[in-house]
């Protein structure tokens, strides 16, 4: 059972890249016969794993999900300043080879209680710690500086999916245009 399974999760693995890879070209107008015929598979193998598009994309919502979170852990966010905690934070949600931007322009929602576990708690502490540091300025509420950060981040993700904006320049831009804007002078 261990190798039909590891296929199965390749399998799986290949029709995701996939489906990111025609959502990002595509957009509203992608199908699945373009992720069967962009994944090598048949339609028949593509139902199988994904018998909707609707569960392709929760799918894809939910490796995205997983995916950030991995990488926010990784990214050390509590050993470093505020600053350098926003610009961690920004490359490795816009570095995602996934598409994330794609899914927010298809209006696919993350799944609630595991978003904000793995993404939102780790951004509201680096928020925190930077009030604590008395880094960002306090006329503005942690809540709706970290929301507003978050939005910027999805216009980032859009602008990088559609390959409008390479990942280097609109982290640099966001990063910047954020902290100069929330900098406690």
């Amino acid at each position: 059972m261990g190798k039909n399974s590891n296929l199965r999760d390749r399998t799986a693995c290949v029709i995701l890249d996939a489906a990111g890879e025609v959502l990002s070209e595509f957009g509203n107008e992608a199908n699945m016969n373009q992720v069967a015929d962009t994944a090598g598979v048949g339609r028949a193998t593509l139902y199988r794993y994904f018998p909707s598009r609707e569960a392709l994309l929760k799918a894809m919502s939910q490796r995205v999900v997983e995916n950030v979170g991995k990488r926010l852990e990784e990214a050390n966010l509590e050993e470093v300043s505020f600053e350098e905690a926003i610009h961690r934070i920004t490359r490795a949600i816009l570095g995602l080879s996934f598409p994330s931007g794609a899914l927010i322009e298809e209006g696919i929602g993350f799944e609630p209680v595991e978003a904000k576990r793995l993404i939102m708690d780790p951004i509201c502490k680096v928020f925190e710690k930077g009030a604590e540091q008395g880094a960002i300025r306090s006329e503005f509420s942690l809540e709706l500086l970290s929301q507003l950060f978050i939005k910027f981040l999805r216009g980032g993700s859009l602008l990088v999916s559609k390959r409008i904006s390479n990942m280097e320049d609109t982290a640099f831009a966001i990063s910047s245009l954020f902290l100069d804007g929330v900098r406690n002078k």
